[in-house]
């Protein structure tokens, strides 16, 4: 079975991959997906989407500095 998973960190990614998604569903019944996204992509793929983006949609460098290690930590987690 082939397995994609999905990273997306705003809202218009979220979009975006939530219509990718549903589109390579319908060409591959029983494609496994799993990722970060926001609701869209939770709706399109099911609750094997975690959704963050409300928590990792920050802009500028500091910000994302600041949250370090919550990104660090998410994806190590993608990566196991």
């Amino acid at each position: 079975m082939m397995h994609l998973h999905f990273i997306a960190g705003e809202i218009s990614g979220d979009t975006h991959a939530s219509g990718l998604i549903r589109e390579l569903s319908t060409l591959r019944p029983g494609l496994r997906i799993t990722g970060l996204g926001g609701p869209r992509m939770r709706d399109a793929a099911g609750p094997a989407i975690e959704d963050w983006v409300e928590k990792a949609g920050v802009v500028g460098l500091w910000e994302v500095l600041k949250m370090y290690s919550f990104f660090k930590a998410k994806m190590d987690q993608s990566v196991r």
